[in-house]
């Protein structure tokens, strides 16, 4: 089971994402730092625990206004072993290739409408990650990503994005696509509450999840990650 902290970039800082109302997302507060700066988030993270992957979201390129390259270039050079996972919406691909060569394409399918263009992005990176996005357990731009299952990655997100720092719990639906394509490492993203929640994600068949408020407030613990880590 792997556990991935996430980070939500927007102007600069750390923000804490909450239901996908990006407009309203404030500053992070953490248990972990006092702190909301980038560099200082990834470190406090580091310290909790040696994770090998982090996912950063660039908030500001997925909507089109403006990029955070210069920090994900910095946190790249600062950490070169840490593999990370980024979504910047359509400008993923130049991103990626700007920020150095830990960094693995996330491309979510909130970003792409247009199944031909998801498909030509996906083959064109070595092992990227895609991101099946939820709203309201409605998957955004679904015939992009129905039309593109054979150019799957091996490694896919459910994301809910509506359910992010809600405290819900994972999705029981989540298990059917686990079940139904089979082949592809499954993380569940969106509303992970605690160990409980990770140990269900785990028996339903999740290669890993995402988290982030769960990590800030204490509620995942370095030792439960370690106890976790296991399954």
């Amino acid at each position: 089971m792997h556990i991935i902290p996430v980070i939500d970039l927007m102007y600069g800082q750390v923000v804490h994402a909450h239901a996908g109302q990006r407009s309203a997302y404030k500053p992070v507060h953490s248990q972990l730092t006092r702190s909301c700066e980038p560099l200082s988030v990834v470190s406090a993270l580091l310290s909790l625990y040696p994770f090998e992957t982090i996912y950063i979201a660039d908030l500001q390129a997925i909507t089109g206004d403006g990029d955070h390259r210069d920090v994900l270039r910095t946190i790249s050079c600062r950490h070169p072993e840490l593999e990370i996972w980024l979504d910047a919406g359509c400008a993923t691909p130049k991103l990626c290739t700007q920020t150095g060569n830990s960094c693995v394409p996330v491309f979510g399918s909130e970003s792409f409408n247009d199944p031909v263009e998801l498909r030509l992005a996906i083959t064109g990176f070595q092992d990227p990650v895609l991101s099946l996005d939820f709203r309201h357990d409605t998957l955004l731009n679904s015939q992009s990503v129905t039309e593109s299952v054979a150019h799957w990655p091996r490694r896919v997100i459910l994301m809910h994005l509506d359910q992010v720092g809600c405290n819900e719990g994972i999705q029981p639906a989540d298990s059917n696509w686990i079940r139904n394509y089979p082949g592809h490492d499954f993380y569940m993203a969106g509303g992970v509450r605690n160990n409980e929640d990770i140990s269900q994600a785990c028996i339903a068949g999740a290669a890993g999840v995402l988290l982030a408020t769960a990590l800030h407030n204490g509620n995942v613990s370095a030792r439960h990650i370690r106890e976790i880590i296991t399954c």
